[in-house]
């Protein structure tokens, strides 16, 4: 078996040089322009990126003209044998210049692989931990008011979730890792499956009227994706304390339960049911079976002051019994004396048939 030699520093200098004459072979009309563009194209790659060893290893791939048409010139030398040969050499070139293409596809696609795994996830944390400190930087929790102030904070806001964004669907990696610092900066909340992830966060931009923002990252059959929630302006939207994920004959039902702070003292608390179609996360899933019909999604208002002391923060209100396949949730009693709602020790709880989850009369 033949070994390609590999090419004096001159003759890769040469070699460059040489591509540009595939002009020779250009044909009529607009097919001259797009030769040229294609060939400029080419030499640019070469001459500005392509190091040594590259450029040896093209030379490589193209020598096997010089055993095809058997002659003992450069190889490039196809650009110039005689009207005998211009065609079978004319043929040679050409595909020497379509392997030489895939090559550098192949190295184009590299470069681009290692820029973006290049970016570790604890370099991705400190990030999103800058970008939130500016959040907090111009919070109108701070006692100062103005309206660059306000513009700064929506445009800080603006530029986290645009970095969370593009980093939770352009680096697989993100869905597993912790997040050990940003989690204490916002809320993190992960499927037991490992294929659901909520981030949440306080935009700071309220008053006893907290507004959030939400990310979700999901694993979709084409691979990791993100999708940020839409939300008129003024709606205060809410953050996930838990997510959790049962498995229905249609596929995994995501049971989110997630808290909003509507004022100082009136909380709301919310479960809602999603599913992964593809790669579309789909809400609106109507798993649970009231008296009004099927439905998506429970929620009600309470005093927070009702709550009582509570050890675990957030507070979970609605609880999921994977072995029982029940959601359970407090009766809440609306009175003179607790209008906002007041929590008791009774519970709703709502049992999973294999269709809905129905009401379990007590």
């Amino acid at each position: 078996m033949a070994v390609l030699p590999r090419p004096p520093a001159g003759q890769l200098w040469f070699a460059c040089r040489r591509l540009r004459r595939v002009s020779l072979f250009q044909r009529a009309g607009s097919k001259v322009r797009e030769g040229r563009e294609k060939t400029n194209v080419v030499c640019c790659a070469l001459t500005l990126s392509a190091s040594r060893s590259v450029l040896t290893l093209i030379y490589r791939f193209l020598a096997f003209d010089r055993f095809a048409i058997r002659t003992n010139e450069n190889p490039f030398s196809v650009l110039f044998v005689n009207n005998k040969n211009r065609g079978r050499a004319k043929t040679r070139f050409i595909r020497s210049i379509n392997i030489m293409k895939k090559v550098l596809t192949i190295i184009f696609t590299l470069s681009i692989s290692i820029s973006t795994f290049a970016h570790s996830n604890e370099e991705i944390e400190n990030e999103l931990v800058g970008l939130m400190a500016e959040i907090e930087k111009y919070s109108s929790y701070s006692g100062e008011y103005s309206d660059e102030r306000d513009t700064k904070l929506a445009n800080a806001n603006i530029a986290f979730r645009n970095r969370l964004l593009e980093h939770t669907s352009q680096h697989a990696s993100t869905l597993a890792y912790s997040f050990p610092k940003l989690g204490e900066e916002m809320m993190i909340e992960t499927s037991s499956d490992g294929h659901l992830r909520i981030y949440s966060w306080d935009t700071l931009s309220g008053g006893t009227m907290h507004m959030y923002d939400n990310v979700y990252q999901y694993r979709g059959l084409d691979g990791v994706r993100s999708k940020a929630t839409f939300h008129e302006e003024g709606d205060p939207q809410s953050f996930v304390n838990v997510i959790y994920n049962i498995g229905t004959k249609t596929g995994t039902v995501y049971l989110v339960s997630s808290t909003s702070v509507l004022s100082s003292s009136y909380h709301g608390a919310s479960i809602g049911a999603y599913q992964i179609n593809e790669n579309l996360l789909s809400d609106g899933v109507k798993i649970i079976q009231t008296k009004s019909g099927p439905t998506d999604s429970i929620s009600f208002g309470y005093d927070v002051f009702t709550l009582g002391d509570r050890e675990e923060y957030p507070v979970r209100l609605f609880k999921y019994d994977p072995k029982s396949k029940t959601i359970s949730f407090p009766v809440v009693i609306e009175d003179d004396k607790t209008p906002q709602g007041r929590v008791t020790d009774k519970k709703i709880v709502y049992r999973y048939d294999g269709k809905y989850f129905v009401r379990v009369e007590n």
